[in-house]
C-alpha cells in the first residue's frame, strides 16, 4: 500500500491505542451491523408508540403508517450512527496515523420494514503506512503482549480487513466492470498481499498467527451474554482460520491461481474434511457445480496442478462424508439421495486423479 506521509511525533503507547480502539469497537458494536436487529426493534417500538389511540387509550395499529414511521426512525438511526462514526474518525485520526493505521468506513446494510436497504458503515482499520505499523508491532514485548486480550483487538481487525480486501479483489468481478477498473482492483489486491508479507514476520514474532490468549479464551467456554467477552470469544474462534486463509492467499497468489483458489470456496484442508458440511444447502446443485469447476481446472495447463490438488482434497472430503453417513445413518444431515450423489461425484473425481 502507498505509505502516506505521517506526522513525525512520538508513537503512541499500546495503552493509548487500546483505549482509542476500544471506543471504536464500542461504536461499531452499539450502532453497527452487530446490532442491526436491535436498531430494527427500536424502530418498530418507536412506530408502535406513534400509533393512534382511541378515546379509551387502546392503540389502533395502522400497518402502513407504522411501517413508514419505523422506516423513518431506522433511517434516522443509521444517519446518527454514521455521524458518530465520522466523529470517532476525527477524534482518533492522529493517534492511529502515528502507527500507520487509518480508520475507514466499511459499508453495511440494514433492511427496514418496507423491504428497502439503508446504507450504514462501521469503522475498520486499514494499513496506510506499512513501515510505521511494523515499527509499532516490533516495539511490543512478545513475552507480555498476550497477557491482556485487549491487546489483540486492533491486530485482529487488521488481519480481518486484509482478508476481506484480498477476497473482494480476487473474487469474480462484475461483468459490466470495465477492464481498466478490473485491473485497478487487481492491483489493489496485489498491494494488499504485499502488505501482509511485510507485517507477517512481526505478527509471528508476537505469536499473532495463532494467539495463545485466544486459545485460553476458547478453553474458558462461550459466555452466556452478549458483550465484550462474547465478542472476544467469537474472534478467538474465527481469527486463526482467518490468518491461515490470508497465508493461503499469498501462497496461491505466488502460484498464479489465487482467483481459482478463492472460487473453490475453501482451503484444501477444509475440502478434505467437510463431512456434514457437504450436506448443507442445496446439496445436489452446490456440490455438482463445485466438482465440475474443480475438474475443469485440471484441463488447463495453467491451473492443472492446482486443479489436481483440489480434486484430491475434495475426494478425501467426500469419502470422509460418505463414511460419516454410513457410521451415522440416522443423523439429521443424512439422506439416501445425497449419499448416492456423493458416491457418484466421488467416482467422477477419482477418474480425474487416475
Amino acid at each position: 500500500m502507498t505509505d502516506h506521509e505521517i506526522p513525525q511525533d512520538s508513537m503512541p503507547t499500546l495503552d493509548v491505542i487500546n483505549s482509542a480502539y476500544g471506543e471504536v469497537l464500542e461504536h461499531n458494536f452499539k450502532r453497527g451491523s452487530h446490532n442491526s436487529l436491535g436498531n430494527l426493534i427500536a424502530a418498530m417500538i418507536h412506530a408502535d408508540m406513534q400509533s393512534d389511540l382511541t378515546d379509551d387509550g387502546v392503540a389502533v395499529v395502522n400497518l402502513d403508517h407504522d411501517l413508514e414511521g419505523a422506516a423513518e426512525k431506522l433511517g434516522s438511526s443509521v444517519t446518527e450512527h454514521d455521524m458518530q462514526g465520522d466523529l470517532q474518525g476525527i477524534l482518533h485520526e492522529d493517534t492511529f496515523m502515528r502507527i500507520g493505521i487509518k480508520l475507514t468506513p466499511l459499508p453495511t446494510q440494514v433492511m427496514h420494514m418496507e423491504g428497502e436497504r439503508i446504507a450504514s458503515a462501521e469503522l475498520e482499520p486499514v494499513i496506510e503506512n506499512t513501515q510505521l505499523f511494523t515499527n509499532f508491532l516490533e516495539r511490543q514485548d512478545p513475552q507480555t503482549f498476550q497477557d491482556n486480550a485487549d491487546n489483540l483487538a486492533l491486530t485482529t481487525a487488521v488481519i480481518k480487513t486484509l482478508n476481506r480486501t484480498i477476497y473482494t479483489c480476487y473474487d469474480k468481478l462484475p461483468d459490466d466492470m470495465s477492464e481498466e477498473d478490473k485491473q485497478l482492483v487487481r492491483e489493489h489486491g496485489e498491494d494488499t498481499l504485499r502488505t501482509f508479507t511485510q507485517i507477517d514476520e512481526a505478527y509471528k514474532r508476537l505469536g499473532l498467527d495463532n494467539p495463545t490468549a485466544y486459545q485460553r479464551i476458547l478453553a474458558e467456554g462461550q459466555p452466556e451474554y452478549l458483550g465484550k467477552e462474547y465478542t472476544q470469544h467469537r474472534e478467538a474462534g474465527y481469527y486463526p482460520k482467518t490468518y491461515k486463509r490470508v497465508e493461503d492467499y499469498v501462497t496461491y497468489w505466488g502460484r498464479g491461481v489465487l482467483p481459482e483458489f478463492i472460487a473453490t470456496g475453501a482451503s484444501m484442508e477444509d475440502l478434505a474434511s467437510e463431512k456434514s458440511g457437504y450436506f448443507d444447502g442445496d446439496a445436489a446443485k452446490l456440490l455438482t457445480d463445485k466438482v465440475d469447476y474443480i475438474v475443469d481446472l485440471t484441463n488447463a495447463e495453467r491451473t492443472h496442478e492446482f486443479g489436481t490438488e483440489a480434486t484430491t482434497a475434495m475426494l478425501a472430503g467426500i469419502e470422509a462424508t460418505i463414511k460419516d453417513a454410513e457410521d451415522k445413518p440416522d443423523a439429521w444431515f443424512v439422506s439416501d439421495e445425497t449419499v448416492a450423489l456423493l458416491k457418484n461425484l466421488a467416482v467422477k473425481l477419482r477418474a480425474v486423479i487416475n
